[in-house]
Order: C-alpha cells, then sequence, then structure tokens
C-alpha cells in the first residue's frame, strides 16, 4: 500500500510540474538527496522512478534506462537529513522542555495511559518516543484491516491523541526548532536567494526524501502546524515565483495521499499567502543557527542576540520527501519539500 501511494506521488508531481522539469532526466535541472535509511532511499527512487516513467510502456520500451542518481550523506555527519544525528545540545533542549507547564500537564495528565499501554502491550515504555512506537505498530496493522488486541480498540483514540504529541514535542521550543531544522531551512532559503540573483540558472528542483519528523518540525516552525502526524507520502512544497523583477513563495501541503485533491495553500504568519521572498527569509532568519556545530555541542546558552527565546508552542495546530522547485515562468522559482 505504501509503495502505491508513493508512486502516486511521483505520478501527481510529474502531472503538476509537467512542461516544467523535462520528461527525462537532467542533473542540471533536477537534484535528490535522501537520508541514509533504506525506506527513505526506496522511497526517492520510486517517487523518481514514476516522475520520469509515469507510465509502464515508457518504462519498459527505455529500459535500460539511464536511473535517477539519488544522493545521500554517512548517518554520522548528515544534520541535515538525519533525526538522530549526534546533537548533544538537543538532548539538553529536550529535557528542559519538562520544566514548561503545558508539557509537565500533559505527563501528568497521560501517566496512567502509559502505564496501561506498557503493561497490555508488553512495551518497556520509557519516553515518549517509545510511547509513539507502540501507536504506529497499532496504526500500521489497522491500516491493513488487521485485529489489533481489544484493549487497543476500546482505548485508540485516546492512545492516537497522546502519540501525537510526539510530532510537538519534537520541536516544542525554538531552541529545538533552530538546531534540528535550522540547516534545512538555511539551505532552502538559501537556494532561493541564489535562484532570485541568478545563481542558479538552470537548476529548477530539489528534491529531499527523510523521516516524517521532519515536515511536522518544519510546519511547527513556520507556525502552521496542526498538531497531526503528516502521512506517507504526504509533501511539504515552497515554490519561488518570479513575478516581472519581484519573487515570493508560496507554501504548499500534499497531505491528501490520494491526490485526488490540490494541496493546502499555507499562510505563513505575518505573511500573505504569496510572501516575498525577503519577508520568507526573515521569518525564518532566527530559527537558521550561524554555527550548527558550535552549537550543538556547546551547554552554554545561545549567544546570538537576535536567537529568540521560548515563545510557547505554535497555536495552529514515517518517511517524508522534502523538495525544492525553482521554476522560470512570469510566476516562477519554486522550492518544495515533500514527504514520504
Amino acid at each position: 500500500m505504501v509503495k502505491t501511494m508513493v508512486i502516486s506521488l511521483g505520478l501527481w508531481l510529474r502531472q503538476r510540474y509537467d512542461g516544467f522539469i523535462k520528461n527525462k532526466f537532467d542533473p542540471k535541472e533536477f537534484y535528490i538527496r535522501s537520508s541514509d535509511f533504506d525506506v527513505n532511499l526506496m522511497t526517492a527512487l520510486l517517487v523518481t522512478d514514476a516522475f520520469y516513467y509515469p507510465d509502464n510502456e515508457t518504462r519498459f520500451r527505455d529500459f535500460p534506462r539511464l536511473p535517477t542518481p539519488v544522493h545521500a550523506a554517512p548517518m554520522d555527519v548528515d544534520k541535515l537529513l538525519y533525526v538522530d544525528i549526534a546533537c548533544p545540545r538537543i538532548a539538553i533542549e529536550t529535557s528542559k522542555l519538562h520544566n514548561i507547564p503545558e508539557v509537565q500537564n500533559f505527563f501528568r495528565k497521560n501517566e496512567n495511559l502509559f502505564h496501561f499501554v506498557s503493561e497490555k502491550s508488553g512495551a518497556n515504555i520509557t519516553s515518549l518516543e517509545d510511547f509513539l512506537d507502540v501507536y504506529r505498530t497499532l496504526a500500521a496493522e489497522r491500516s491493513y484491516n488487521l485485529t489489533i488486541p481489544s484493549w487497543a480498540v476500546q482505548n485508540y483514540d485516546e492512545i492516537s491523541t497522546a502519540a501525537h504529541f510526539w510530532f510537538q514535542y519534537f520541536s516544542y521550543s525554538n531552541e529545538l526548532k533552530r538546531l534540528r531544522v535550522g540547516p534545512v531551512f538555511e539551505l532552502l532559503t538559501e537556494n532561493m536567494r541564489k535562484k532570485s540573483i541568478g545563481e542558479l540558472s538552470e537548476q529548477k528542483m530539489f528534491m529531499y526524501s527523510y523521516q516524517g519528523f521532519y515536515t511536522s518540525a518544519m510546519l511547527n516552525t513556520m507556525g502552521v502546524f496542526n498538531g497531526i502526524e503528516p502521512p506517507h507520502s504526504s509533501s511539504l512544497i515552497f515554490e519561488l515565483h518570479q513575478t516581472g523583477q519581484n519573487y515570493f513563495v508560496k507554501v504548499l501541503y500534499q497531505n491528501d495521499t490520494t491526490f485526488q485533491n490540490p494541496p493546502l495553500e499555507l499562510t505563513l504568519p505575518d505573511c500573505s499567502l504569496e510572501c516575498p521572498l525577503s519577508d520568507f527569509i526573515n521569518l525564518l532568519k532566527d530559527f537558521i543557527p550561524k554555527d550548527w556545530e558550535k552549537e550543538c555541542h556547546s551547554i552554554d546558552p545561545i549567544s546570538d542576540p537576535s536567537y529568540p527565546s521560548y515563545t510557547g508552542n505554535s497555536e495552529n495546530k514515517n518517511t517524508d520527501i522534502q523538495m525544492a522547485i525553482l521554476r522560470k515562468t512570469n510566476t516562477e522559482t519554486i522550492d518544495f519539500t515533500a514527504k514520504k
């Protein structure tokens, strides 16, 4: 089922960007990078295969065809896409969350539920992430119409609600937003800036395949997360458009994995639906570390004077693909983030 959804994502992207991205792979206009997890690498390969060979007849007629290269960095140095990259500061900032009243209330409220699920499932639940793992197992079995235990059926909604808190918890504070997705936003905004001044004249699309936590963290950082886990094969898209001498960004979220409906158009706080590029960059600049490595291995408070302190969680409430598409028309340059 997931394989079909991933292929459908590639077909939907071809339909959306056909005529803008060539039918044959051209490394000058398209680039894809994945985290070094097998599932993310396979996702990237399936999406690009459907994107460049949208029908079976073409696939077999052109075989052996030129494969689309998928780039990856070793996990231990991949600060861009690896969710568990070694960063002592993340552990420090995560531990600080338990001093926040809202977080304390969540764990206090769900303490009995955690003990109940641990006892019934046999899992050693010592963290919210452990609890999420149990929920995801139940959710996967349910999606395949398998029978789940009666205790899970009776408490499924409560388990689901508690588990989904992880997707806010992952990037709950501004410090965590900065350390977890700051490098992604740095690359995103820098590519858009370069495109706008002609330094990426031929490049049109960047695509990134990664674990689903990043999509929720990016939405949370932008203040538009709804608190619900992004589904498999969903996609977060950043399009950079040009009208005359002006550039603006549109942020789209395709969370309908049947691909029967158009993507949601997201309006960022303090910006319009068509957010001027300069405003978009300004909205994200405080979440981009000047020296990620230094901040990650420091136990001292962030010294950057522009760095915001904790302001509470966003009011707006798997495996992913992020894409950046840089387009040229009267409405031009696209940056696309997609979740698998």
